[in-house]
This record gives structure tokens, sequence and C-alpha cells, in this order.
């Protein structure tokens, strides 16, 4: 799923961590200061595709 298939809706934090090449706390971070979407289903939280490809779509080029 790191490949961010256009049918995939949605990824779980560990997914989303790999796909952005950080750890789970780098993740919640962002989830806090509002750079990254985040539902809460149940107990699980999952992260649009489109907020994780609109956050690499941001980022400064090195």
């Amino acid at each position: 799923m790191t490949n961010l298939n256009e049918r995939v809706l949605a990824m779980t934090v560990n997914e989303a961590c790999i796909a952005l090449s950080v750890g789970r706390s780098s993740v919640y971070k962002l989830i806090q200061g509002g750079q990254l979407q985040a539902v809460k289903i149940g107990r699980n939280t999952r992260i649009p595709t489109s907020s994780v490809r609109a956050l690499i779509a941001l980022a400064p080029a090195n």
C-alpha cells in the first residue's frame, strides 16, 4: 500500500509511516499539527491517501 494506489482511500498509521519514511510519533505530530488529516473509525486511526499526497506535494524539494 505504500505506492499510494489510486483505489486505496485511506491507510493505517503504520502504512503512512512507510509512505512518508518517518516514525509513528512523527505521523501523530503531523496529525496534531493539522498537516495530515486523520479519521477515527472505532479505535482505529486512518489517514486519507489524498492527505498523504497533499503533504508530499507541499514538501520543498531538496
